[in-house]
């Protein structure tokens, strides 16, 4: 699905003038300081020395398997350094640092362009405008994305495009980082037309330019994503009744949902079910618990996914609901993005290296885990890890000395433990499984 949206977007792209010239500058900007240390080592020595203010970024590749991402993040990042590469290319135009005549003309060029006022306007728009798109674009590679959030999510997505005021946003961009429409001038530094533009019709062409290209992105995504949109479309439009976040919280209403959808979906899937040793009659006979469970879970855990209610609901009632599981169990099983894969083969690469050759497939299997399958940060409950590291060996925390016992069930034997890492001993580990005291001073 993701890789389906961008496809959508780069056919927009070549409908606009102002996008693939924005495209190739960040390009350039890029090539420019990545293939010269000395260049980008004067960038950072601009941003250290004649601005303080502006913290030194390093530009970003617009390409890239994921290549939206890489766009808003090379658009925010031009943002913020603008004033720093024009001052720096201006320093390389009036003789400063390198006299090479191929260092000057692409220097020259980026100033160029870099100081059009078409440019400023254009590049503060497309940031707005590929924030956007790389919210959608991550969100449809979440592993917890299921088919039955995928059709509002591409909804929602078309609502918010068509939503999207691109003067209101360029005015909004005027007013807010100062740039002197009268004067042409931002920062300090002088703004220049198109030959024969003026200042009213140069935002008119922006304007003008980055409406068609939000109309033909709508588009291209109604047309790339016609089998999910389709009204028609069994599967895409019956699976939206195990998408519990938008099921109705009356309880009357909750009684009467989704029976036909379940009814249709039974029916669609019989010769998968009675294959595999399911009844599809009993799939609506079982709905209405299947229903319950999933609705006090999600009054329960609020925050939590679809996929994390679908799942621990198929868990506890996979014996007790066995045919309605059954065809959870198939919406939640129907590919929605290949992002997972792709995130395999990228960690497989770098954990793989030609100096860990010898690397068995446990091993490497057990490496990748750890690189795909671990809490963020923020979710990350370090308790039962730093207590399993303590009772691990022989360790000083504190003054007080903790080694490892030797029988199964060993007790503290001092009685004075401090009182933090005592109830790390005796909390439950973010997986929760429970850790039991094995320290001894």
């Amino acid at each position: 699905m993701a890789h389906r949206f961008e496809l959508s977007l780069k056919d927009s792209s070549k409908t606009s003038k102002l996008v693939p010239l924005v495209s190739d500058l960040l390009q350039s900007v890029y090539k420019f300081y990545k293939y010269s240390s000395v260049q980008k080592a004067s960038l950072r020595k601009t941003c250290e020395e004649s601005l303080p203010k502006h913290k030194f970024l390093s530009p970003v590749n617009v390409n890239g398997t994921r290549w939206i991402s890489h766009r808003s993040c090379a658009l925010n990042t031009l943002v913020k350094m603008w004033q720093p590469i024009v001052v720096q290319t201006t320093q390389i135009i009036e003789g400063v640092g390198s006299k090479r005549a191929e260092t000057f003309g692409k220097a020259t060029k980026i100033r160029k362009e870099l100081t059009l006022l078409k440019v400023v306007l254009a590049v503060h728009v497309l940031k707005e405008i590929f924030d956007l798109f790389m919210y959608i674009s991550l969100a449809l590679q979440q592993p917890s994305y299921i088919m039955a959030c995928v059709q509002s999510k591409i909804k929602s997505s078309l609502k918010r495009l068509q939503l999207f005021d691109v003067r209101g946003k360029l005015n909004i961009a005027v007013d807010t980082l100062g740039i002197n429409l009268e004067e042409r001038s931002f920062l300090g530094e002088t703004l220049t037309l198109d030959r024969g533009q003026t200042v009213e019709s140069t935002i008119n062409t922006v304007v003008k330019d980055l409406s068609g290209f939000l109309s033909s992105s709508s588009a291209a995504i109604q047309e790339r994503f016609g089998d999910v949109l389709r009204q028609d479309d069994n599967v895409c439009r019956l699976a939206q009744v195990f998408q519990v976040k938008g099921w109705p919280e009356d309880k009357e209403d909750l009684a009467d949902f989704g029976q036909h959808e379940i009814e249709a979906m039974a029916l669609h899937f019989t010769t998968t079910l009675e294959n595999r040793g399911y009844n599809p009659s009993l799939c609506i006979v079982e709905w209405d618990e299947f229903k319950s469970a999933a609705s006090n879970l999600q009054l329960r855990y609020k925050t939590a996914s679809t996929l994390t209610i679908l799942s621990r609901v198929l868990n506890a009632q996979q014996m007790a609901l066995p045919d309605i599981c059954a065809l959870a169990k198939i919406m939640l099983v129907l590919p929605v993005s290949t992002a997972d894969p792709e995130r395999g083969f990228s960690v497989m690469k770098r954990v793989k290296t030609d100096w860990r050759a010898r690397l068995t497939s446990k091993s490497l299997s057990n490496l990748m885990s750890v690189k795909l399958c671990s809490y963020t940060i923020q979710d990350y409950n370090p308790e039962g890890a730093y207590t399993l590291w303590l009772k691990d060996g022989k360790r000083i925390v504190g003054g007080l000395k903790y080694k490892r016992k030797r029988n199964a069930h060993p007790k503290p034997v001092a009685a004075d433990l401090d009182s933090e890492l005592s109830d790390s001993s005796s909390s439950s580990v973010g997986d929760g499984t429970e850790s039991h005291s094995d320290t001894e001073t």
